[in-house]
Formats: structure tokens, C-alpha cells, sequence
């Protein structure tokens, strides 16, 4: 099984089917989701945040918290609503250190960039092409919202 994240659906016909072999469920949302991704570029950011903010342990708390496998239970994770709330906020601060609307350091900022870089050669030698900053950021953001949204916590699997 890979890395996978997701925010259940709140409807109230929210059951599985039976004799689906697919994971649906009565409301239609396929395993209960209302929203299911593969998050391992959030997980890596997360793991990379903590090296570039080791020594400001309240910089990026929540989104260092999901990169970490050791908070992982059973390669379970499950941030609270005030989590993924905060977690918004930091991606959001990301993206205002990235546009250039705040400054986060030349030091964090040149590791940024190097880890990005590194990142790019590395798909690049494999034939890939790696999600631009931006894209990853969106499903962050997509996760936050839903789970503000459906009022549930977001849930990771390792």
C-alpha cells in the first residue's frame, strides 16, 4: 500500500455497499472520501521543512509533523480540525515566502531552493518531470478546505 490522504464525507447515507467489490458507498463518494490523493510531495516538504527550520521548532509545526513517519501510528496519521486549520496557514505562509509577499531568510531560502533543485535532478535522471511548487501546494490547500468543509480531521496512511 502507498501514502494516501484523505477526508471523509459527512452524508448521512454515508454506508458501504455490501456487495461492492470497489469501495462504494450509498452517497456515492468511493470509500466514504470526499477527497482521496496521493500526498508524498506534501510528506517530503514536510520532512524538508523540518531540516531547513530544525533549530525554530514552531515554524511549520503541523506540516513537520506529517513529514515525520515517527508520528505516524501503524502508518496512521490524523490531524484534528485546529490542525489542518494551522496546516493552512503554513502552506499558505509558504506561498507568501515563495511569491516574494514576506521573507523567510536567505539561509531557509537558499536550502529551499538547493532541496528543490536536487529534487529536480533527481526526476529529471529518472525521466519524470516533477509537479511545479505551486501544484503540490494546491493539494494541501484542497485538503485543508475539504476538511474544513465536511468538518472532518485529515487522515494519512504511510
Amino acid at each position: 500500500m502507498g501514502k494516501y490522504a484523505i477526508v471523509q464525507c459527512n452524508c448521512p447515507n454515508r454506508t458501504p455497499l455490501e456487495l461492492s467489490r470497489w469501495g462504494a458507498y450509498t452517497c456515492g463518494h468511493k470509500d466514504g472520501a470526499i477527497l482521496a490523493l496521493v500526498p508524498s510531495d506534501l510528506i517530503k516538504y514536510g520532512y524538508e521543512l523540518e531540516r531547513i527550520y530544525k533549530k525554530q521548532p514552531a515554524m511549520f509545526a503541523v506540516w513537520r509533523k506529517i513529514g515525520d513517519w515517527r508520528n505516524y501510528n501503524n502508518e496512521y496519521l490524523s490531524l484534528s480540525l485546529d490542525e489542518a486549520v494551522m496546516w493552512q496557514l503554513e502552506i499558505e505562509q509558504l506561498q507568501q515566502y515563495l511569491n516574494g509577499e514576506a521573507f523567510r531568510g536567505w539561509k531557509e531560502m537558499q536550502l529551499w531552493n538547493h532541496l528543490r533543485e536536487e529534487e529536480q535532478k533527481l526526476y529529471e535522471r529518472r525521466g519524470y518531470q516533477l509537479e511545479s511548487v505551486e501544484a503540490v501546494l494546491d493539494v494541501g490547500l484542497r485538503l485543508c478546505r475539504a476538511s474544513e468543509e465536511m468538518r472532518k480531521p485529515i487522515e494519512f496512511f504511510w
